[in-house]
Formats: C-alpha cells, sequence, structure tokens
C-alpha cells in the first residue's frame, strides 16, 4: 500500500507527518518553505499511489481529485480528515481502494470520528468488492457488483464459487467474475526498447494465452534493467509491483530454464525473464520464454 498525505496548515502538516509515519507513506506539505504544488501532487500520486489523504476540507479534496476520477475498479483510495481530527471520511474506493479499511486505521490513531457511508458497511452485511481485496483477487465485470451488493443487503445467500479464473470466460454469465492475483511477470528487453512496444508485446502475449492480465502481481527484471523506462512505465500504467533481482540471485535459483550463453556473456545470468518471473513469486513457469525484437517475457504462477 503506497500512501500519500498532504496538509496546508501548520496545524494539518502536524498531523498528516504523524499519519503519513503510521502508513509508511510519503507526507507532502501544502504550506510553508518546502509546499509542494498541489496540482503537480495529485498528478503524481494518483498515477503512482494506491491511497491519497488530504488533511483539509472535503471541499478542497473533490474539487482536486474530480478530473482524475475514472472507474471504482482502478481509482485510488481517497480520505479526508479535518486538521483538528474531528472527523475522518471515507471519500472514494471505500472498498477495492481500501478507503474505509484505513478510515478506521486513521480514526483509531487520531481519535477521530471514522465517517464511511457505503451502504453495506453501514448496515453490517458482506461486501463482495472488500471481500475480492482483501483476498487479492481482481474483478472483471465491476457492473455486476450493484446486483450483488443489493442481494446482499437484501439478506440473500452469496456464493462463491472455490475455483477463481485466469483464464477469459467468454460466455455471457450473470455472476461475478473474479480473478486471482496469481502471476508474476519476468521481463528482459534491449537498452531504450519502446515503451509501446513493450506494452503492445505485454498484451498481445495474455491475448495469445487467452489470460487475463489482471491476474499479474508483480513484473520483475534485472537490475541493470531496473532504469529502463519501457519497464517503468508498463508497471506505473497498469500499477504493478517491480522487483528487481542481481545477476547474482537470478542464478541461485534452481531449476530448468531456457537459458542463453550469450545473454549470460552480457547480463551475467542465462535467463532473465524466466529465472525473475520464478523468483517474483515463488511460483511455477506458466509460459516459458517468448520474445519479440529484442524482448522477451515468461510467466509464472503462484503454486
Amino acid at each position: 500500500m503506497k500512501a500519500s498525505v498532504i496538509a496546508f496548515t501548520e496545524k494539518g502538516c502536524k498531523l498528516g507527518r504523524r499519519i503519513s509515519e503510521e502508513l509508511e507513506g510519503k507526507f507532502s506539505p501544502g504550506t510553508g518553505a518546502d509546499k509542494v504544488s498541489l496540482s503537480g501532487w495529485i498528478e503524481d500520486s494518483w498515477k503512482n499511489s494506491d491511497l491519497l489523504v488530504f488533511v483539509s476540507s472535503t471541499g478542497i479534496a473533490v474539487r482536486t481529485i474530480a478530473p482524475y476520477i475514472v472507474h471504482k475498479a482502478k481509482d485510488p483510495g481517497v480520505i479526508v480528515i479535518d486538521d483538528n481530527a474531528k472527523h475522518c471520511i471515507s471519500l472514494l474506493s471505500g472498498h477495492i481502494g481500501r478507503a474505509n479499511e484505513y478510515t478506521d486505521i486513521i480514526s483509531r490513531l487520531t481519535g477521530a470520528d471514522a465517517v464511511i457511508t457505503t451502504a453495506t458497511d453501514v448496515n453490517g452485511v458482506f461486501s463482495i468488492d472488500s471481500w475480492a481485496t482483501e483476498n487479492e483477487m481482481i474483478i472483471i465485470n465491476t457492473e455486476r457488483i450493484k446486483d450483488i451488493s443489493k442481494r446482499s443487503l437484501n439478506g440473500e445467500c452469496i456464493d462463491i464459487e472455490k475455483e477463481a479464473l485466469i483464464s477469459i470466460y467468454k460466455e455471457k454469465t450473470d455472476k461475478l467474475i473474479l480473478v486471482p492475483r496469481v502471476l508474476s511477470v519476468g521481463i528482459g528487453c534491449r537498452r531504450n526498447t519502446e515503451p509501446e512496444a513493450l506494452s503492445s508485446f505485454y498484451f498481445e502475449t495474455f491475448e495469445n494465452l487467452n489470460i487475463y492480465p489482471e491476474a499479474v502481481k508483480s513484473i520483475s527484471t534485472i537490475d541493470l534493467k531496473k532504469n529502463e523506462e519501457a519497464i517503468l512505465k508498463l508497471v506505473e500504467a497498469n500499477k504493478l509491483r517491480l522487483n528487481i533481482y542481481t545477476a547474482d540471485e537470478l542464478n541461485e535459483l534452481e531449476g530448468e530454464f531456457s537459458g542463453s550463453e550469450f545473454v549470460r556473456k552480457t547480463v551475467g545470468t542465462d535467463s532473465v525473464c524466466e529465472r525473475s518471473a520464478v523468483l517474483g513469486n515463488s511460483g511455477k513457469l506458466l509460459l516459458k520464454k517468448t520474445s519479440k525484437d529484442g524482448m522477451t517475457i515468461a510467466i509464472a504462477i503462484k503454486e
């Protein structure tokens, strides 16, 4: 959970730093000599953070985030707390973005009243989107959440099938499709690979496999590629975790991999994509190395 906190008064900054420390997040002052630009802060935080905390009025927060709101499945959680810590409000993405959960955490820390308005929470009934988030699953057909929540509020039993999907479900269904985040992708590429080319290759690979790219939790590569723009942009655009490994760490991994002597002489290990994919989730290879125009991808599934 990457949290970004901003405040606009001296009292608010003191509270914001306290909250940021508790969440192990990043605090940015909106006042004083070191103040940041609010427009710059929101642009960066919206792309790179999972949770945004405004120590401010609700009005400031609403006007700031309004142009960036896209969809409940993609937006970060947003919380507002006043600088006297009287009220802590879950403003956006209470379930999938975990704003409700962190509103409770911040309220316990500061003594503020937690303000949570989502119907399932207020009525103390099962929330499918919270359950999915807690179990590291992505909801594909989010338009069905409303119906499931309505049934839950009406006291109906919600059945959850044990078998989760990573293969794309193409038939029409009234069921909610939940995809577990159990895949790790290992990537290698030439220096200065075009970001668009790598992104296209990435999604093309999943399309060919008929697998949901939403099942990916992390992308892994060798430390020599830690600043490669194409990889960084792919990670950022899809809000994935980036794992970086040294050649020695990759070489320590036991198993059979599609190795290359040329690659070993160049970067110090015989296989970047396969080894890093497996290290990324301690899983087994689902897709061995596949190559295109100097780019390589391998996929491992968590056992």
